[in-house]
């Protein structure tokens, strides 16, 4: 039924059924919709008409033609347009193929391997690589991030950088599988975690990009290299001198190298000295090489101080030094010492010096012990002990007043009650004082040895000084030390009669002129110096000519005030390295030096500084004259003096 034959059945109901309203004869029964045109309705379908898509259908009249946009368009235009709607069909067709051709999930790269390792033991990792798409990958590298303790046994074809080794892999066909195998060792100096990462870099056929797949792969290293052990006292007086005892050893099977032991000291600890000296600064020692199952031992000394019941700690670290001036630790230790009350309390002074002190060799040392029983009850039966060494101490000179011994096994001074009564019974509160000297050995000099310092350690005991259960006994103790300062050798000589071919009259003749050579030989004894210089004061008389040798430094001549200068420098240690200087000189004496023995240098003087005692030296020569009593040819002709003009 079309949609006419429907409309004029729902009005031929509606006058069926609508009956006349009441009142209006004129009224008749009709149908509410609107009379029917005889203008024929456009047949649409129902379905369409009804939630479909419409259609409608527009008569034309007779004569009308449709516009076509494009037959205006000029035919260049309508080219380029169709170029551009090819191109962009293309261009998606193309990228469509790419990603049916590429697609990074089809690229994998895995590791396999032993995830529990020893230290030192050859391990063996595989890394798998594989490409499933449909195309090539170029330019394709392994980048290997590995531990810094790990080594590999061989990096053959490898680009190595730190942690860090890529290896050039060109191109990975598509549709391959692929394995690299590394072998190598961890040197872990402790128990811990490593950590691979492989990264396979490449740019897959066809694809502007590159790509990057990662695998990463974590080892449990279970065994240390290197073990350190450390003791310490586990209680000590307020200023107590303590010692630290740290050992280090190798337990792999291969010499290790480039270590540091650094040793970390508690607050309040004064270092004083250490067997072996540190490499840098106080507490860093470089280990060059660790053979396989060595040892080494490093013995710290210093001055503890603190509170009573304060904790002490100290550690011992051994690892690998970074570049910014770190440590990478891998075996660490840790002790504590506690510091607990000592009823006794003693100190060394040298007049009222307690330390700090420069010493020269053969110089007489005098001591004052001074102690005081600061506890609640007395002591009786005290012992007094100090160590002296006599490598550095002349104990055949020892001057001890009223009493005393020398051990000569312990290297020690001992005082007991029997040698000074007031060791005998100590009041609280009461105190004593103990006096003896020695001198410093004085052939130190030729001994070879270089920066010196001496020590003294004075103790002081008792029998009713308790000793607490499973600790050491708190000993009251003491230490000074002197640094002993170098004693520059400084000599000068002349000649007239010798190799270089002076000239001139001898005697010495008024208003001619006569040639000396003067030589000069410095040299210090124990410790280097610094600043080094000789002065040479030469008379109006006299002028500076040239110099012939110099072993160090430069000469300088000011002829304004007749200074002649000899600048040397550093001044290494050791009698045995002395520095020289040769120059020639000449004398042209006046009328009032007739008969006399003109001076051909007022006085010389050497300067410098000590670099290990901090000391300012200075040696003088008085002077050097005509007689020449060091020139054997000069000897026969001084006793006439100089001569007159002819």
């Amino acid at each position: 039924m079309s949609l006419t034959e429907v409309n004029e059945e729902l009005h031929r109901r509606s006058r069926e059924v609508e009956p006349a309203l009441p009142g209006d004869a004129d009224f008749q029964s009709k149908s509410m919709l609107p009379k029917p045109t005889d203008r024929p309705m456009p047949t649409v379908p129902l379905g369409e008409a009804w939630g479909g898509k419409e259609t409608r259908e527009v008569p034309v009249a007779p004569g009308m033609k449709f516009s076509n946009p494009l037959a205006h368009m000029p035919r260049k235009v309508s080219l380029i347009l169709g170029g551009i709607a090819l191109t962009l069909i293309a261009t998606g067709l193309i990228f469509k193929a790419g990603g049916w051709l590429f697609t990074p999930e089809n690229v994998r790269v895995e590791i396999a391997g032993p995830k529990r390792a020893e230290s030192n033991t050859p391990v063996e990792y595989v890394i798998r690589y594989e490409n499933n798409n449909w195309v090539d990958l170029d330019e394709a590298e392994l980048i290997i991030s590995f531990p810094e303790f790990f080594r590999f046994a061989s990096t053959d074809g490898f680009q190595m950088s730190m942690t860090r080794a890529v290896l050039p892999l060109g191109t990975v066909k598509k549709s391959s599988q692929n394995s690299v195998t590394i072998r190598g060792s961890f040197q872990s100096l402790q128990d811990q975690a490593a950590l691979f990462i492989v990264t396979l870099r490449s740019a897959p056929k066809g694809v502007s990009s590159r790509i990057d797949t990662e695998a990463q792969y974590s080892v449990a290293v279970e065994s240390s290299a290197v073990i350190v052990e450390l003791s310490a006292p586990q209680q000590a007086g307020d200023n107590q001198f303590v010692d630290y005892v740290a050992t280090y050893r190798n337990e792999s099977l291969e010499t290790l190298s480039n270590l540091e032991l650094v040793i970390d000291y508690p607050k309040g600890f004064t270092y004083r000295e250490a067997d072996p000296v540190p490499s840098r600064g106080e507490n860093v020692w470089h280990i060059q090489t660790l053979a396989p199952g060595a040892s080494a031992t490093v013995t710290t000394r210093g001055l503890i101080t603190g509170l009573q019941g304060d904790v002490k700690r100290v550690s011992a670290r051994v690892g690998i030094p970074q570049g910014d001036g770190t440590l990478l630790s891998y075996a660490e230790i840790e002790r504590q010492t506690r510091i607990v009350a000592s009823p006794l309390v003693i100190l060394q002074k040298v007049g009222e010096d307690t330390g700090g002190k420069t010493v020269k060799p053969g110089e007489d040392i005098s001591y004052r012990i001074i102690f005081r029983n600061d506890g609640d009850v007395g002591l009786r039966d005290l012992i007094v002990t100090v160590d002296v060494d006599p490598q550095y101490f002349n104990v055949n000179k020892i001057n001890l007043n009223e009493g005393g011994t020398y051990n000569i096994a312990k290297q020690q001074i001992v005082f007991r009650a029997a040698d000074r009564s007031v060791l005998s019974r100590l009041e609280p509160g009461q105190g004593g004082e103990i006096t003896f000297s020695l001198p410093v050995r004085a052939d130190l000099s030729t001994s070879g040895k270089s920066n010196i310092e001496i020590e003294s350690i004075a103790r002081i005991d008792s029998p009713d000084v308790p000793t607490p259960i499973g600790a050491n006994k708190v000993i009251a103790s003491n230490r000074i030390a002197f640094k002993v300062k170098t004693d520059p050798f400084f000599e000068l000589l002349g000649f007239h009669f010798d190799e270089r071919g002076n000239t001139g009259p001898i005697p010495p003749v008024v208003g001619q002129e006569t040639t000396y050579t003067l030589n000069l030989r410095v040299a210090s004894t124990l410790n280097a110096i610094e600043g080094a210089r000789v002065v040479l004061a030469v008379p109006g008389q006299v002028r500076f000519l040239k110099t012939y040798t110099s072993s160090q430094g430069t000469v300088i001549y000011n002829d304004r005030t007749g200074e002649i200068f000899w600048n040397i420098g550093t001044l290494a240690p050791g009698i045995s390295r002395p520095v020289t200087l040769a120059i020639q000189i000449g004398l042209t004496p006046d009328p009032s030096q007739v008969g006399g023995e003109p001076k051909l240098v007022n006085s010389a003087v050497f300067t410098g500084k000590d670099i290990w005692s901090g000391e300012m030296l200075q040696s003088t020569i008085a002077g050097k004259s005509t007689a020449l009593r060091e020139d054997p040819k000069l000897t026969g002709d001084l006793d006439d003096g100089v001569k007159p003009a002819p």
